[in-house]
């Protein structure tokens, strides 16, 4: 059984499916980079806190609206 992805493309729409994959793409990077930015954060000490509490904060949003778009 051979299966056409071109056709389900073409079904969902050019901008659907672009927006979908950009979408997949944004959420494998919010939900990986965390990681590498706890590690900074960890060791940078307390002087920066604040910005990496926020860094961090704007990636585990920037990760909900993603998944969010991709199931849109």
């Amino acid at each position: 059984m051979v299966i056409h992805t071109g056709y389900y493309f073409a079904a969902a729409g050019t901008v659907n499916s672009v927006f979908m994959m950009a979408s997949t793409a944004a959420y494998s990077f919010c939900s990986n980079f965390p990681r590498y930015w706890i590690k900074w954060w960890t060791e940078a000490g307390l002087e920066s806190s604040a910005i990496y509490m926020l860094g961090y904060l704007v990636l585990s949003l920037a990760s909900w609206m993603a998944i969010s778009g991709t199931g849109w």
